[in-house]
């Protein structure tokens, strides 16, 4: 039976990666219709399935995206919304220690808010504006990568201290042209180099948490208003008692 447009995986090339033909095929017979050999032709589609593949995988993570930005904007709580927020986009990107900052704008100060991994922040664990990886990205607020991070002029002397940590991915927290923080991410514990596509989905997630974090500012700004507001009423309250008595 001739094979049709049959998909067929080939000898793997030198960079890894598998290579892969379209192949038709069919038997070859003489006048008595016995088969005497095999006909076909084959034609080269790796391009295509690595397409295909980076569609699926594109997919996954706007998916993944798309879920983890729906669960972050349910939390209002600040600090559990920090933590949470670290926690989905190392998930995302593959990795098991990293660290939120937030930025003050009075002190002019990157300060960690939120963190993961096996290490604890020493101190206040801030940065100013172009220091490290962190500041850098405050300071030039875009994605950032360093794989050679241990020689690069980004290194900082208490990250060097973890000799695990060579590679270091970070994004900026902006809400409309407004910067809210720092979310930046180690290879700790394994050893991965981060990837555009890494860079990508960081980017975008980083993005929906901004929005995210400033509900919360807000939700938290209501709240202390409307606790003034309940606390100014009750002395009002108070002293209109103390006049009439």
């Amino acid at each position: 039976e001739p094979l049709l447009q049959r998909e067929e995986r080939g000898p793997t090339r030198s960079s890894g990666e598998p290579e892969w033909h379209l192949t038709t095929k069919a038997p070859l017979r003489d006048a008595d219709g016995r088969v005497v050999g095999v006909v076909g032709i084959s034609r080269r589609i790796t391009a295509i399935k690595q397409a295909e593949a980076a569609l699926i995988r594109r997919t996954r993570q706007l998916e993944a995206i798309r879920t983890v930005t729906a669960e972050i904007t349910r939390e209002l709580e600040p600090t559990a919304l920090l933590n949470l927020i670290t926690q989905r986009a190392a998930e995302l990107v593959g990795a098991i220690s990293g660290t939120l900052y937030l930025w003050d704008d009075t002190q002019q100060l990157l300060t960690a808010a939120a963190w993961i991994g096996p290490w604890v922040p020493q101190g206040s664990r801030a940065r100013k504006l172009g220091e490290g990886v962190a500041g850098t990205i405050a300071q030039q607020r875009r994605v950032m990568t360093v794989n050679d991070y241990r020689t690069s002029p980004f290194a900082s002397p208490e990250t060097l201290e973890r000799p695990g940590v060579t590679a270091v991915l970070g994004a900026p927290l902006v809400y409309r042209d407004r910067l809210s923080g720092v979310i930046a991410f180690d290879n700790e514990g394994q050893g991965k180099t981060f990837t555009t596509e890494d860079e990508e989905v960081l980017a975008l997630f980083a993005a929906q948490a901004a929005i995210a974090v400033e509900n919360a500012r807000l939700f938290s700004e209501l709240n202390r208003s409307y606790a003034d507001l309940r606390r100014a009423q009750e002395e009002l309250i108070r002293a209109e008692k103390l006049r009439a008595l």
